[in-house]
């Protein structure tokens, strides 16, 4: 007999079972999404290059916009951005001389003003001496040569015939203590100093966006992307779109002399956990000729070097180059001989903080053995 059903039996039809999905379909959909997602972000990052390319830093816009017509030209083709100091010399520099405020020899392979690279491990004896600081440490309108650094150098092979040492240029111009802080960190130790001089105080006081260097470092680092990210352009938009810093207070200037101890504190711990020496420099100006009194970030770096020693009865650890430019002006020295401007040594004024510097570092040297 059928075993089919009969009407009227209270017997229902069951539906046929729906088709089990083919197992490569889920994993089709899956692969399309990731691409449309990596061909939508490939289009954004396209897009977000050519109609909002990757600005300079702000404060690369501000150096050339602060300085004179012939100095914005040279400088805007030999600097780079740097995430640390903002910016710093390209690599390999060298320019003609009489075309502008800096000739001859401008930078070496590592970006300092030095006459082949620095060799890495240095070689045992030698003394090696890192200068930091803006335009007077690298010799702002003279050759490397004149540069006190330099001349610094060869005055201690003279008193000193005996001892190797070598003195690395590592000066910036428009540089404050903040970034000379920043490059001895994340840089200059990697030379294996064993003295660091440093010399600043002019472009701190500055005013520039109402942003001090330390405030403009730390929302520049905010706005920054993570690792892999910082390459993308788009993530670098979505970064400052979000972490948007707000703006500076008129009139505030790169660097206070509050700053000024902190950030020479902080160049001081970060010497001596290595056990490295710290000397300050402080050069004259024309200010300090008029006024016959310190600026404030000059008083700042006396202040913090006056409750310091420099080694067993040697005093502060200062070099004081106002006094001296002081006396010359004051027994009948012409300061057109002294400084080309407000600031800048000329040759002759770097002799004479070569020659302070020499006897001070001597003394110290004497003292390490």
């Amino acid at each position: 007999m059928s075993s089919t059903p009969q009407p009227g039996t209270g017997a229902t039809r069951q539906p046929a079972a729906p088709a089990e999905p083919r197992a490569g379909t889920g994993r089709r959909r899956l692969w399309i999404s990731v691409i449309l997602v990596i061909g939508a972000c490939l289009a954004g990052e396209a897009v977000a290059r050519v109609f909002a390319p990757s600005a300079q830093l702000l404060r690369v816009k501000q150096l050339e916009q602060a300085l004179a017509g012939d100095d914005r030209r040279f400088f805007k083709d030999i600097i780079v951005n740097d995430a640390e100091t903002f910016w710093r010399f390209s690599p390999n520099v060298n320019l003609e001389r009489g075309k502008g405020p800096l000739f001859g020899l401008i930078s070496n392979q590592q970006g300092l003003r030095a006459r082949g690279d620095i060799a890495i491990p240095k070689r045992n004896g030698l003394i090696r001496i890192l200068f930091l600081g803006d335009s007077c440490t690298f010799g702002y309108l003279l050759d490397d040569q004149s540069s006190f650094v330099a001349l610094t150098e060869k005055e201690l092979h003279r008193i000193d015939r005996r001892q190797a040492f070598e003195c690395i240029n590592a000066g910036v111009p428009g540089y404050t203590a903040f970034q000379c802080w920043r490059r001895l960190e994340t840089e200059g130790f990697g030379y294996q100093p064993d003295l660091v001089v440093v010399q600043f105080g002019w472009n701190g006081s500055s005013v520039w966006d109402g942003r001090s260097d330390p405030e403009h470092y730390r929302a520049n680092r905010a706005t920054t992307p993570p690792g892999i990210l910082r390459s993308s352009r788009l993530a670098q938009l979505i970064w400052e779109t979000v972490f948007q810093a707000g703006a500076g207070q008129d009139g505030r200037a790169r660097l206070a002399p509050s700053e000024m101890g902190k950030v020479l504190e902080r160049i001081e711990s970060a010497c001596k956990q290595r056990g490295v020496g710290l000397l300050v420099l402080l050069t004259g100006s024309r200010t300090n000729l008029l006024t016959k009194t310190l600026t404030p970030l000059q008083a700042a770096q006396m202040q913090f070097a006056s409750s310091r020693s420099f080694g067993p009865n040697l005093g502060p650890p200062l070099v004081d180059g106002v006094t001296p430019l002081t006396r010359l002006v004051q027994d009948g020295r012409k300061v057109d001989t002294l400084l080309f401007d407000n600031a800048h040594p000329t040759l002759a004024y770097n002799e004479m903080l070569a020659s302070l510097l020499a006897a001070k570092i001597k003394q110290w040297v004497a003292t390490q053995h």
